[in-house]
């Protein structure tokens, strides 16, 4: 009889080991280290999401992460698919432990103008207002300027994004996020929206908050407070009655139902669909739901940004409304028609 096969060997279990990593800053010097427990069959890639995850990397940290077998840059660079070593360099983020950024949020930037020539004092500024995501570069608000504004090419290029600081400037770089930052200032290209009419309106000197202006004042017409968020002019404790709400209600549904938002809306949804069109999709139609709520919003004593439109969410949670079938039922038809 033939002689049977033998056995195959079983695969030896992965055994844990421990990988020292020595982050080193961008001229080569030492700073932080770090014992990663991980099995021996790991990879770069795998060690790259334990870092991540460890230390609260954002998706640009991880990226831009490097490692290597050696000090200098090119000394052994290893690739995500390589299996780890007991000892790596990094390069291109820290070993600090820090709090986990909070979720990325639309927010409304206020963008200031100044002359081409700060030291001139000629000209007179100007403030735009535009809605963008915590989490996007300078570069990305730069862009979102240029379709905005219809900035040329040199133009975009030329615009630089500021910050106001005691005795001057401070110029953003282009891979910088957004943050907390709600005020901007412009330099180098033009705060005025090419071919029509504009939401760019001067800004007075001295002029007095949002909050102490009257419901009714024209929109956008106050001066920006310097590096703090626009104050809401929110109507009084009361005057938000049922009445009042369902009159806003009708005012929503004429302006979303009009033929001409719901081709714009159409045509959106086409140029942003799949995943990668849905961070794109929700800015657009943002920005396209603030042309209705702009107009109607300052008439019932909201602000006619996003700002407004929060606090009208916050005035709708009332009892009162809430309890009502018609304000509910307006609300359904007002979701499917901004949907």
């Amino acid at each position: 009889a033939a002689a049977s096969a033998a056995p195959a060997e079983p695969a030896e279990a992965p055994r844990v080991v421990h990988v020292r990593i020595t982050a080193l800053t961008s001229g080569g010097a030492e700073a932080e280290t770090a014992s990663v427990e991980c099995h021996d069959q790991a990879t770069v890639a795998d060690v790259r999401g334990i870092l991540a995850r460890l230390y609260a990397w954002d998706l640009g940290t991880s990226t831009a992460a490097q490692f290597s077998i050696g000090k200098r840059e090119k000394d052994g660079q290893l690739l995500d698919a390589d299996i780890i070593p007991k000892a790596l360099f990094l390069r291109g983020a820290a070993l600090c432990r820090r709090a986990r950024a909070a979720p990325p949020a639309l927010v409304e930037v206020v963008f200031s103008g100044m002359p081409a020539d700060e030291d001139d004092g000629e000209g007179e500024p100007f403030f735009f207002r535009l809605s963008a995501m915590t989490d996007c570069t300078t570069a990305e608000l730069r862009a979102q300027l240029r379709d905005a504004l219809g900035w040329s090419e040199p133009e975009c290029k030329h615009a630089r994004l500021l910050l106001k600081r005691a005795g001057g400037f401070v110029s953003l770089k282009d891979n910088e996020r957004l943050d907390a930052r709600r005020a901007i200032i412009v330099h180098g290209a033009p705060l005025e929206r090419r071919g029509g009419a504009s939401d760019i309106v001067p800004l007075p000197p001295a002029a007095p908050s949002l909050k102490s202006c009257p419901a009714a004042a024209p929109k956008r017409a106050a001066a920006v407070p310097e590096a703090t968020p626009v104050v809401l002019a929110e109507p009084k404790a009361g005057d938000f009655t049922l009445e009042r709400s369902l009159s806003l209600q009708r005012e929503l549904l004429d302006g979303f139902g009009t033929d001409s938002f719901q081709r714009r809306l159409k045509k959106l949804r086409e140029e942003c669909q799949g995943p990668a069109g849905a961070r794109k999709y929700n800015v657009e139609r943002l920005r396209l739901l603030l042309t209705v709520h702009g107009e109607v919003l300052p008439r019932y004593g909201f602000e006619g940004g996003l700002p407004g439109v929060m606090a009208m969410m916050a005035a709708f949670s009332a009892p009162v409304l809430a309890a009502s079938a018609e304000v509910q039922r307006n609300g359904a038809i007002l979701e499917k028609l901004i949907g």
